[in-house]
């Protein structure tokens, strides 16, 4: 027997989406930098919180 799991059911629950690794390298300094930590500097270009100044 199979369950199926409809997305209205898990956004009701509550859970969190699990975390992801997925990343890019900082276009200033080469860093390799997490996506959701990542930030888009003033000329457009995908930087790391550290060459942002935060």
């Amino acid at each position: 027997m199979k369950t199926v799991v409809e997305a209205k059911d898990y956004l009701e629950s509550g859970l969190k989406p699990p975390h992801t690794f997925a990343g890019f390298v900082c276009e200033q300094c080469g860093e390799m930098t997490v996506s959701q930590y990542g930030r888009t500097g003033q000329n457009g270009k995908k930087i790391c919180q550290d060459c942002a100044g935060y």
